[in-house]
Order: C-alpha cells, then structure tokens, then sequence
C-alpha cells in the first residue's frame, strides 16, 4: 500500500533506465572534424594542397632540395687518373706529329725519291692526317670519360689496343711511352668502382631527361 502510495505520489520507485548512446559521427571528406561532416578544409591548411608536405611543396618528393631528389653520382679516383693519361698521351702526340714528318723527310731522302713525287706526297698527307685523327679520338675520350659516357670508356679501350698493335707492326705513330700511358688510361676504367659509376651516370643522365634531377 505504501508502495502504491509512492507511485501515485510521483515518485518512482526504480531507478530510471540509462539512455542509448547516439552513434559516432564519421569524418567528413578531406579530413573534416567529427560532428562536422563535409566540412571544407581550408587552403593551406595541414592536409590541404598546397600545405607543408604536399606533393611539389617545399620538401615533398620531387621538390628541389627534397630528400628523394637524386644527385650526381661521386666521380671515382681512377676516372680522374684515366683523364690525366690521357693528357699525357695527347701531348706525347702532339710532339710525335712533326717528329713523324721529319722522321718521314728524311726516310724519303735516304730512298732517294724526290719530294715532290706523288708517292711521297700521299704519305705526307697519311701522316698528318693520322696524327689529326688520334690528337681528335684523344680529347673526346678524354672529356666524356671524365663526364661518364660509357661509349668514351669503349672507343678508348679500342684505340689504346689500335696502338699497341701499330706498336708491334713498326708502324706506331706514338713512341711505346705513349702508348703505355693509354693502356694505363683504359685499364683504369675497369677497376671497382668505375663500372658501377658509369652505370650510375647513365641513369642519372635519364632521371634529368625526366625532370627528376637538377
């Protein structure tokens, strides 16, 4: 009775149930704040385009100065060494040249033939046309094997094998010191790490083609 009294009175004897929580708002797009979907995110706001970190900003991948940019690969000693022989070789031709000619004058002298005979003349032009070739063959395998180009590697590594076979046929434009200081040039260019450097270069050359490297 004094139970139902209670409950006539207002009162509740029990009590009352806990409400059900209301489900969580998922996040808007482009990272909007819960309880706020769809929200715009602002321009240069953290996450936005354009912010710190986005793709082409200061920093991101790509960017200059960005740690994934790649960079030039270090030149070896030995390729520093090969350029230096070749100096060495190119002025060793460049005194071989007249001493050749007059090597040649007085050759023909000695054989009797007349300078100005047409057999003597071709010989002459052979001559310093050979001496022009190799001062020629000379400077580019020196410049482009400095800069890495492979191809420079190669035709250097003919040429220096061109001269020591003229050297063992008697008909070497340079003396065997110039001739060694080639060998030695190209040798230098198949030691470690050489190989890898030049491999590195050529895909570096590809990443500037493509923009990716400065």
């Amino acid at each position: 009775m004094q139970g139902q009294q209670e409950n006539n009175n207002g009162f509740n004897a029990y009590p009352p149930a806990p409400e059900p929580a209301s489900p969580p708002v998922p996040p808007g797009p482009m990272g909007a704040p819960q309880g706020m979907p769809g929200a715009p995110v602002a321009y240069g706001a953290p996450g936005a385009y354009g912010a710190p970190g986005a793709y082409g900003a200061p920093g991101a991948y790509g960017a200059p100065g960005a740690p994934g940019t790649p960079v030039m690969p270090q030149r070896p000693k030995q390729v520093d060494s090969s350029f230096w022989l070749q100096i060495v070789a190119l002025v060793l031709t460049v005194v071989a040249i007249p001493v050749n000619i007059a090597v040649f004058y007085a050759t023909v002298n000695d054989a009797g033939a007349r300078a100005d005979d047409p057999a003597v003349a071709v010989g002459l032009v052979l001559l310093i046309a050979m001496g022009v070739i190799c001062l020629a063959v000379n400077v580019l395998t020196a410049v482009f094997v400095r800069k890495g180009r492979n191809w420079a590697r190669i035709v250097l590594t003919i040429y220096a094998a061109l001269h020591v076979v003229s050297l063992v046929t008697l008909t070497n434009l340079l003396a065997w010191w110039g001739i060694l200081a080639l060998v030695l040039a190209a040798v230098q260019l198949y030691l470690t790490p050489v190989p890898g450097y030049f491999k590195m270069m050529k895909q570096y050359r590809l990443q500037q083609k493509a923009g990716l490297a400065p």
